[in-house]
C-alpha cells in the first residue's frame, strides 16, 4: 500500500504531528502523544515496509545531577529510555520493535531545535519511512553539522 493509501502523507506533514510529548522530567506520554501513538502504529500494521525512527532529548539540566560527566551520562540515559518508552507503546499496539530505531540525544539537540509546542526537553520525535521516503523530512538540525547523538540503540533494552 501506498502512504496516500493509508491517508498519511497531510497528517505526518503537519506541525508538530510526529513530536511526542512527556510530562515534566518523567518517562510518562502524555495522553494526547498516547494516542498519536497508537494511531501511528495502527498505520504502521497496515504497510509491513514502514519503519520509525524515534529522536528522544532532554533538556540541559537533569535534576538531582551535579558534575557535567554525570549530567551528560543521565541526559542521555533518560533520552534512551523515553526513546524506549515510545517503543514500548508501539510494541503493546502489535508494531515489531526491530522496526523501531531508538536514539537518545541526551541534550544535544535541546539547544539547537525549537519546538513551537513544548519546549525541546518535553518531547520526542518520530520519522516514518515508508517505500523509501522520510515523513515528515527530518529538520536541519539533525543535519551532519550537528554532534552525532550520544547514544544509539536498535531494539536494545536498558540494563
Amino acid at each position: 500500500q501506498s502512504l496516500r493509501d493509508l491517508a498519511l502523507h497531510d497528517e505526518l506533514c503537519g506541525e508538530g504531528f510526529n513530536h511526542v510529548h512527556f510530562e515534566a522530567g518523567s518517562l510518562s506520554v502524555t495522553l494526547v502523544s498516547r494516542a498519536r501513538l497508537k494511531r501511528m502504529s495502527r498505520w504502521m500494521l497496515r504497510c509491513p515496509s514502514a519503519t520509525v525512527s524515534v529522536d528522544a532529548h532532554v533538556g540541559c539540566t537533569v535534576a538531582g545531577v551535579g558534575e557535567s560527566r554525570k549530567q551528560r551520562r543521565a541526559e542521555v540515559q533518560m533520552s534512551c529510555r523515553r526513546a524506549h518508552a515510545i517503543a514500548d507503546i508501539m510494541a503493546a499496539e502489535g508494531v515489531d520493535v526491530r522496526k523501531v530505531t531508538m536514539i537518545g540525544w541526551g541534550s544535544e539537540i535541546a539547544g539547537i531545535a525549537d519546538s513551537p509546542v513544548a519546549p525541546p526537553n518535553l518531547r520526542a520525535e518520530f520519522f516514518l519511512t515508508v517505500d523509501g521516503k522520510q515523513y515528515p523530512a527530518r529538520p536541519a538540525y539533525y543535519n551532519a553539522d550537528q554532534p552525532q547523538p550520544q547514544a544509539l540503540y536498535l531494539a536494545q533494552r536498558l540494563t
